[in-house]
């Protein structure tokens, strides 16, 4: 499986059935009730959001920042390379192996992450043991040792990561797709950044960049799990009250890309098969058209997807198809995709503009929009059943203004099959779409 691909219940491949479509109708989405989270502000400016859940025995702790890829400004891959320097060791534990030989001690897990618009440190575990994830999560982002060995240590692997995003065809399609389709835009480059780009990294700009990125004013703090409010407060107070003032992450007024004209663009990498992408500019999180691009996107993709069903299942030109949908703060993109026999390119290409374009021209029958709402819905639903997930969706919510999970279940509640047909034909136009093919034998 490919990773743009998104796996459905098998029995929504009788998604056109009338006898199941009768059973699941609007009111089959979940509706949610608004959880208590409670809210507070360090005195340093750390925003703590608290979900407590009284039957788990376990806690998730993590600490946001507003920190992603979209921040590299002149230095493309520092944002995540700082971000992965800080958890090579602190001074009171100097190796990765040492954080995480502590927490595996007790049962817990130790994570980092870094997005095109956030990066995080997150901690689960027992409730008896939460004190560890406090200090263990404000080590980490207060005392790191960012020295000469660890950036060394770091370029040596990320050079070999980059190396292997430019040979691989399913990564060097995403990053040429992504610099293509979001051309100009903060957003459009590489998360690990390049070759010259990490060689010029020196430990000077990885510690301007830590205080740049990892005041407290640029922090959220969000807890999930068995512990009193107030007790995570008092934790938080206690452990976080080191953590330098900064500054919030101010990005300016957003930008939207506009593109208008399309683009083809081939890369060359691997021995057989080749990707290929068409895509476009769409709106972003928090827009009211969000919603209806989550609908559509979930009518074309998984193994029960329009996609798939046409390329592989009908025609049987592609090991995989599908496509996927992301929102960023100030705009979004969506794309059709498919791995191929370099000989079906251009067969599979024509495929997946005639499903576009019928995503235009025909709209897609109610029952359809209410099994695909469903399916939507319940699978958001189960997602948040994790604390660390429950954790990471209100400390994202905090952190970059994003939908919670009961708004964007309220929004797929409203759209109609003119939802998304209208924003098919105002997003999804062929003047507007970003081809990518990547394969063997051909010269970017």
């Amino acid at each position: 499986m490919t990773h743009f691909q998104i796996r459905r219940r098998d029995f929504f491949r009788l998604a056109g059935a009338a006898s199941l479509a009768s059973l699941v109708r609007s009111s089959a989405i979940p509706t949610l009730a608004q959880p208590r989270i409670s809210r507070s502000v360090l005195p340093n400016g750390i925003v703590l959001r608290v979900e407590q859940r009284p039957t788990s025995e376990i806690v998730a702790v993590q600490l946001l920042a507003r920190a992603g890829s979209r921040d590299d400004a002149d230095h493309p891959g520092i944002t995540v390379g700082t971000s992965r320097m800080m958890f090579q060791g602190t001074e009171r534990r100097p190796s990765e192996s040492a954080l995480q030989r502590e927490v595996g001690a007790v049962g817990g897990t130790l994570e980092r992450g870094t997005t095109t618009e956030l990066s995080f440190f997150s901690c689960v575990v027992p409730i008896d043991e939460v004190d560890l994830a406090f200090d263990l999560l404000s080590d980490i982002t207060g005392d790191p040792l960012l020295d000469e060995a660890i950036l060394r240590r770091y370029q040596t692997i990320t050079r070999q990561e980059i190396l292997e995003r430019e040979s691989n065809p399913s990564l060097l399609v995403e990053d040429l797709f992504t610099a293509s389709v979001l051309q100009g835009h903060p957003a459009s480059g590489r998360i690990v950044g390049t070759t010259e780009s990490l060689a010029a990294f020196t430990t000077d700009l990885v510690q301007a960049t830590y205080e740049r990125l990892w005041g407290a004013h640029n922090l959220v703090l969000s807890v999930v799990g068995g512990i009193d409010p107030d007790r995570a407060l008092e934790l938080a107070s206690e452990y976080f009250v080191d953590q330098p003032f900064g500054q919030a992450n101010d990005r300016g007024r957003s930008q939207p890309v506009a593109r208008q004209e399309p683009a083809f663009v081939r890369g060359t990498a691997g021995q057989a098969q080749v990707q290929v992408r068409i895509g476009f500019v769409t709106p972003g999180a928090g827009t009211p058209d969000q919603f209806a691009f989550n609908v559509l996107n979930a009518v074309m993709s998984g193994s029960s997807g329009r996609l798939f069903r046409e390329v592989r299942g009908e025609q049987g030109l592609a090991y995989s198809a599908g496509s996927a949908y992301r929102a960023l703060t100030d705009t979004g993109l969506w794309f059709a995709a498919a791995g191929v026999d370099p000989e079906n390119v251009d067969p599979v290409l024509t495929v997946m503009r005639q499903e576009i374009q019928r995503l235009a021209d025909e709209a897609i029958p109610q029952d359809d929009i209410e099994l695909v709402k469903s399916q939507l819905s319940g699978t958001q639903v189960l997602t948040d059943e994790t604390n660390e997930a429950r954790a990471n969706r209100i400390g994202s919510q905090e952190t970059l203004g994003t939908p919670s999970t009961e708004e964007l279940l309220a929004g797929i509640r409203t759209v109609t099959p003119d939802d998304v047909q209208r924003v098919a034909r105002q997003f999804l136009q062929a003047s507007r779409a970003i081809t990518v093919v990547v394969g063997p034998g051909r010269s970017a």
